[in-house]
């Protein structure tokens, strides 16, 4: 094996740089909130945070492992968590729980999750659209590792239009 060769991760989802940006994101966010000092009333509002940007990544995780349809459900609830942290970024930014800076990081970080979850989701239903019907159940899960293998490499190629 090529010594600059990626040793390949027993959990698939661990391979794509989706995941990481989520799991960077929810990594991030948590330090945030660590360093500020928060009332009773608005630690709920920072722990349906946290749990919306955990389950983004939660999402991509267990999704990898179904079928394309299923995949791509599961990564359509993943953009739904990352517009609920939208939102939550933007109520933290009015109550000054976020400084302009974080507020600017966050959504930035959104926006690019939004963009890659989108670009994923357009690659699956192209693969699925050329696919005959008579695609079993188990052919169908091998093949959804080779889409999210080719998406990650061709990520940057589909995000510049």
């Amino acid at each position: 094996m090529e010594a600059n060769k990626k040793q390949a991760s027993f959990f698939k989802f661990e391979d794509l740089r989706l995941y990481d940006k989520a799991v960077e994101y929810n990594k991030w966010l948590v330090a945030t909130f660590r360093t500020k000092q928060i009332s009773k009333a608005e630690d709920i509002l920072v722990d349906d945070f946290v749990r919306a940007s955990l389950t983004v990544a939660k999402c991509i995780a267990e999704g990898a492992y179904y079928s394309k349809k299923e995949f791509e459900l599961y990564l359509k609830d993943a953009k739904t968590n990352v517009r609920e942290c939208y939102v939550l970024t933007e109520i933290s930014s009015k109550l000054e729980l976020l400084t302009i800076e974080e507020t600017e990081k966050s959504k930035d970080c959104l926006m690019e999750l939004t963009r890659m979850l989108g670009a994923l989701i357009v690659s699956l239903n192209k693969r699925t659209s050329n696919k005959k019907d008579s695609i079993t159940n188990n052919s169908d899960k091998a093949t959804t590792t080779n889409i999210v293998e080719s998406t990650e490499e061709n990520y940057e190629f589909n995000l510049e239009f």
